[in-house]
């Protein structure tokens, strides 16, 4: 792993000088110009997810790679990075809790993780909003990369539900009034979209926003 690691930092070095992340991955300035804005959903006509706060398109070849070397080669640090861009211009008083998009729990089996949770849980940290493991995933869906739109709302129809270990706990869902989710990459919005409708099928007067590292949407 150690070499591994040495191998990885030598292709795809770290940023260098002014760097300014807890664990020098960005400059100040890109923090800066990294700030989540605020992206509308123009295929969500009902409104059941208020917006999405996006740090950067997933073009950005800087973000892109990161992400990669956290998915896929273990660079844990990385998160920590991540988390401070989705905490910048956070109020600890936005949301009454953070969760996640929940986990498919055949792909978490071989991964061993699942990177939106660690990014909430970081986040939770960072601004003091409560992290509730909130929804689960009823069962395994193929894939979504190569699907359309329609089709990743299709496959996601009706598949979350309240995670049943808030059941057990008796987790007082009626003090929650404003919710962030988090996931990682939003291509379509699909998975996000689909969390908060069930979520306001409990009730309608939630507020859902979704933070993202990357969008590839237009």
């Amino acid at each position: 792993m150690f070499q591994l690691k040495k191998l990885i930092n030598y292709i795809l070095p770290k940023q260098g000088a002014g760097e300014s992340s807890i664990h020098k991955y960005l400059t100040e300035t890109e923090m800066e110009e990294l700030s989540p804005f605020l992206k509308v959903m123009d295929f969500d006509k009902t409104h059941v997810l208020d917006g999405v706060f996006c740090c950067s398109d997933y073009k950005n070849e800087k973000i892109k790679s990161l992400i990669h070397r956290l998915k896929f080669f273990g660079e844990w640090n990385i998160a920590q990075d991540f988390a401070l861009l989705l905490n910048n211009n956070l109020d600890g008083d936005s949301f009454d809790i953070i969760t996640n998009v929940p986990a498919d729990l055949k792909r978490l089996k071989q991964r061993g993780f699942h990177l939106p949770q660690i990014l909430a849980k970081k986040l939770s940290k960072l601004s003091g909003i409560q992290y509730v493991d909130l929804l689960h995933k009823k069962s395994h869906t193929e894939a979504q990369t190569n699907k359309t739109r329609t089709e990743r709302l299709e496959s996601l129809k009706n598949i979350f539900e309240l995670n049943p270990k808030i059941i057990e706990d008796e987790f007082d869902m009626s003090e929650v009034k404003t919710i962030c989710i988090i996931d990682d990459v939003s291509t379509t919005g699909a998975t996000l979209f689909e969390c908060a409708k069930y979520l306001k099928s409990l009730s309608q007067d939630l507020i859902i926003y979704g933070f993202v590292i990357a969008s590839e949407e237009d």
